[in-house]
C-alpha cells in the first residue's frame, strides 16, 4: 500500500471534501422536511411517518459496514473508494426525485415512499462510507488530518445550509406544497452530482489497491468482531449515538417547534435555521485552532454538555411570537455544534492507534456510520411516535395547548439528555490512543 503523504496541498483538501456537500443536503432535507411531509402533504399518519424514515435509515445503517468492507478490499483499476462513490452520485439524484414525485392521492403512497426511501439510503452509502474512509488515505499526519476533517465538516455544513435553504426558499415562494418539495430536490440532485465528480476527481490519486503482502486474512465477519472488540472505539461509538440521537430529535422537530410552539413566521423561521449554519461554519477554524492547542476530548466533552444546557433550560421558556430569543440560542448553539468534527478525528487517530497498517478506515468508518443511521432511525421514529402520543394529529394547524406545551419539553430537556449521556461518554475515552 502506498504511504499516505504527510502534507496534502489545501486545494486538493478542499476539492476532495466536496462530496460531503451533496450528501448532507439531501440528509438534512430529509432530516428536516421528510416527517412533516410525509404527515402534511401526503396526510400519512405521524407514526407511520415515523416507521417508514425509521426503516429506511436503519436499513442505510446496516449496508454501511458492508460497503466500507468492501471498499477496503475492492480491487478495481479504477482503485478501491472510487467506483463505489461513482455509483451512488448517479443513483441517488433518481431516488429522491421519486420520493417527491408520489401522489397524495395514491392508495400505494405508503409503499411508494418506503422503496424509494430505502434506495435513496443506499445510494448515500455508497458516498458517505466511501468518502469518508478515502480522508484516512490522504495523510496520516495529525494537523493535517484536523485539516481535513474540518473541511469535510465545512462542507457537512454546506449542505445542511443547502439543505435548508433551497426547500426553505420554494416553501415561502409556493407554499407548504409538494411541487415546493419538488423543485427543492432538482437543486440538491444538481449539487450531488457536481460536487461528487469534484471529489472523484481530487480523489482518485489516493484511492490505491493494497498489496496483497499488506491485506489481513480475516473474512469479513472476523474484521467486524475485531474492530467491535476495539473498546474505545465501542465508547467513541456509544457516544456519537447518544449525540447523534439528540440532534437528529431536534432536527426532526424544529419546524414543529418553530410552527406551532413559537409560532414564528415562514421567513424567520428559515432566517434562524440559515443564521445556525452559517455560524456553524464561521466557528470551525476556532475549533481547528483550538484543537491544535488543547485536548480534543476535553474541548468536545465541553461543547456537548453546554449545548444540552442551552437546549434544556432555553426552550421551553422561549415566548411565543418574538424570534431573537431564538436567534440568540441559535447562535451560541451555532458555535458549539461546529467542535462535532471533532469525533471523526479522533476516530482516524484511533484507528491508526490500533494498526496504523490495515488502511482498514472502510470498516471502522462503515461502522461508524452505521452507528449513526441507527441513532437517525430511531430518533426519527421516536419523534413521530412521541408526537402522535402528545396529541398532533394528521395535518392539523391547531394542535391542542397540552400538546404544544409537551413539544417544548420534547425538543429542550428530551433531547438534552443524550446530549449529557454523549458527553459523558467521550470524558470516558482513553487519551493515550487517541490524541
Amino acid at each position: 500500500m502506498r504511504e499516505s503523504p504527510s502534507i496534502v496541498s489545501k486545494k486538493i483538501i478542499a476539492l476532495y471534501g466536496m462530496a460531503e456537500w451533496g450528501a448532507n443536503a439531501v440528509e438534512t432535507f430529509f432530516r428536516i422536511n421528510l416527517l412533516i411531509y410525509c404527515t402534511d402533504l401526503l396526510k400519512i399518519s405521524p407514526a407511520t411517518a415515523g416507521l417508514i424514515v425509521g426503516i429506511g435509515v436503519v436499513w442505510d445503517g446496516f449496508t454501511d459496514p458492508i460497503v466500507g468492507r468492501i471498499s477496503d478490499r475492492m480491487t478495481s483499476r479504477f482503485g478501491r473508494r472510487i467506483p463505489l462513490l461513482l455509483l451512488g452520485i448517479a443513483l441517488l439524484p433518481l431516488t429522491i426525485l421519486a420520493m417527491f414525485y408520489i401522489s397524495a392521492d395514491s392508495e400505494s403512497r405508503v409503499i411508494e415512499l418506503t422503496i424509494a426511501y430505502l434506495f435513496a439510503n443506499t445510494a448515500l452509502t455508497l458516498i458517505s462510507v466511501p468518502h469518508a474512509a478515502l480522508a484516512g488515505d490522504l495523510s496520516k499526519d495529525s494537523n493535517t488530518r484536523t485539516q481535513i476533517f474540518a473541511t469535510r465538516y465545512f462542507y457537512t455544513i454546506l449542505g445542511l445550509l443547502t439543505g435548508i435553504v433551497l426547500p426553505g426558499y420554494f416553501l415561502q415562494a409556493e407554499g407548504n406544497s409538494i411541487l415546493s418539495y419538488q423543485k427543492a430536490t432538482w437543486g440538491i440532485a444538481s449539487v450531488i452530482v457536481i460536487s461528487g465528480l469534484f471529489s472523484c476527481f481530487v480523489g482518485r490519486q489516493f484511492d490505491v489497491v493494497r498489496d496483497e503482502t499488506h491485506r489481513p486474512q480475516a473474512n469479513w465477519m472476523t474484521s467486524i468482531k475485531q474492530v467491535t472488540q476495539n473498546k474505545p472505539f465501542v465508547i467513541l461509538v456509544f457516544a456519537y449515538l447518544a449525540a447523534t440521537i439528540g440532534q437528529s430529535i431536534n432536527s426532526s422537530l424544529a419546524l414543529y417547534y418553530y410552527r406551532y410552539r413559537l409560532k414564528l413566521e415562514e421567513d424567520n423561521i428559515q432566517l434562524i435555521l440559515l443564521g445556525f449554519t452559517v455560524i456553524i461554519s464561521i466557528s470551525l477554524p476556532v475549533w481547528y485552532k483550538l484543537a491544535e492547542r488543547f485536548d480534543k476530548i476535553t474541548l468536545l466533552s465541553v461543547s456537548i454538555f453546554l449545548l444540552a444546557l442551552l437546549g434544556g433550560v432555553g426552550y421551553p421558556i422561549l415566548p411565543e411570537g418574538n424570534p431573537w430569543p431564538i436567534f440568540a440560542i441559535a447562535a451560541i448553539g451555532g458555535i458549539l455544534v461546529g467542535s462535532v468534527f471533532l469525533l471523526e478525528v479522533i476516530l482516524a487517530n484511533l484507528v491508526d492507534g490500533e494498526d496504523a497498517e490495515s488502511g482498514e478506515y472502510g470498516t471502522y468508518f462503515g461502522l461508524w456510520k452505521l452507528s449513526a443511521k441507527i441513532a437517525r432511525a430511531a430518533a426519527i421514529g421516536l419523534s413521530g411516535v412521541m408526537l402522535g402520543y402528545i396529541g398532533f394529529d394528521t395535518g392539523t394547524d391547531t394542535p391542542s395547548s397540552d400538546a404544544v406545551y409537551n413539544l417544548g419539553l420534547l425538543f429542550g430537556p428530551g433531547v438534552s439528555i443524550f446530549f449529557v449521556l454523549g458527553a459523558l461518554l467521550v470524558l470516558a475515552l482513553p487519551r493515550q490512543k487517541i490524541q
